[in-house]
C-alpha cells in the first residue's frame, strides 16, 4: 500500500530518518572512524535517535513496518549475540569458570593474586566498550 505524498511529508519520524542519513554520511569521515571519540559520538547519536523513535512509538505516532516484522528472526539472532557478549563479562566463581572456560581459568590462575570471581573474558574492561558499540550497530539495523 503506497502512502500519499503529503503523508510522507508529515511523517513524525521523517527528521529521525534525515538524522540517520546524516549519521551514515558522517561516520566514515573522521579518519575512517577508527578513533574512540568517533565511535563514542556515533554510539551517542544512535542511542539518541533510538530513544526519540521509541518515544514517538510509545506515543502512537509511528508503528513497526511490515519489513521490521519480517526481520524478527534476524533481530532475535542479534539479541542472542548481544546476550553472548554480555555473558562474557559476568563475574563467575572460579569453579564455574573452570568448567565453562578452562583457558580463561588457567589465565587467571597465573596471576599473583587469583580473584574469587572472574569473567570468561580475560580483558573484561574491553568487552563493555565493545558491547555498547555492538548494541548501537544492532539498533541501526
Amino acid at each position: 500500500m503506497a502512502m500519499a505524498p503529503d503523508t510522507i511529508k508529515r511523517a513524525p519520524d521523517r527528521w529521525i530518518f534525515y538524522l540517520l542519513l546524516a549519521l551514515i554520511a558522517w561516520v566514515p569521515l573522521p579518519f575512517g572512524s577508527n578513533r574512540p571519540w568517533a565511535w563514542s559520538i556515533m554510539e551517542i547519536w544512535i542511542f539518541l535517535l533510538s530513544i526519540v523513535w521509541l518515544i514517538t512509538f510509545i506515543a502512537g505516532k509511528v508503528s513497526f513496518t511490515p519489513v521490521f516484522k519480517k526481520a524478527t528472526p534476524v533481530l532475535f539472532l542479534f539479541c542472542l549475540w548481544l546476550v553472548h557478549i554480555a555473558f562474557q563479562v559476568v563475574p563467575l566463581s572460579t569453579d564455574t569458570l573452570s568448567s565453562i572456560s578452562p583457558q580463561a581459568a588457567e589465565m587467571y590462575s597465573k596471576l599473583d593474586t587469583v580473584p574469587e570471581k572472574a569473567s570468561i573474558s580475560v580483558d573484561p574492561l574491553c568487552n563493555p566498550n565493545r558491547f555498547s558499540t555492538k548494541c548501537g550497530l544492532c539498533l541501526i539495523f
